[in-house]
């Protein structure tokens, strides 16, 4: 898991944590996500296991709701464009977009900016911290010919482990 917020209730003896899924619904009948019988909530989860000739190369995972799953993809997207390490992949300035706003790290600079704004979107950089949440954060193990890569979003408080 990546984060400590659920149900924090085990399935006996399968190590599987529950979630917190049924707040997800929307309590008013007529919309996308209301409850219905046999009907699963929309989520934002992402959790990620990549696999190379059968075999495990990659977890990545985050806390985040909706914004969690540019984030997974943009840790992706680093690494498949061979931007160093998982560590640099998930510390590299993100961008999110609902529609509306186009949030983005205001790490990427004043061009950068400029150029989104030039191509019409309404930009609106944020600064991210310990105790913003403007982006998901990030957790990753990468499987390399050295051994195990860990990677984490530095402002929140993470570790990554495996064997």
């Amino acid at each position: 898991a990546v984060s400590l917020i659920g149900s924090r209730v085990d399935v006996p003896g399968t190590g599987i944590h529950l979630n917190n899924g049924m707040n997800w619904f929307d309590p008013e009948p007529g919309k996308p996500n209301s409850v219905a019988p046999g009907k699963r909530a929309l989520v934002n989860m992402v959790p990620l296991l990549a696999f190379r000739k059968g075999e495990p190369c990659l977890t990545l995972g985050a806390p985040g709701g909706r914004r969690i799953i540019s984030a997974i993809a943009q840790v992706l997207a680093n690494l498949a464009a061979g931007r160093g390490s998982l560590q640099a992949a998930i510390e590299a300035p993100r961008v999110h977009d609902e529609g509306g706003e186009l949030l983005v790290d205001d790490r990427v600079g004043e061009k950068a900016l400029t150029g989104l704004r030039r191509l019409g979107h309404r930009v609106a950089p944020r600064t991210e911290s310990y105790a913003t949440m403007n982006f998901a954060k990030p957790v990753g193990i990468r499987v390399t010919r050295r051994g195990l890569e860990a990677g984490l979003d530095h402002l929140r408080t993470a570790a990554a482990a495996g064997y």
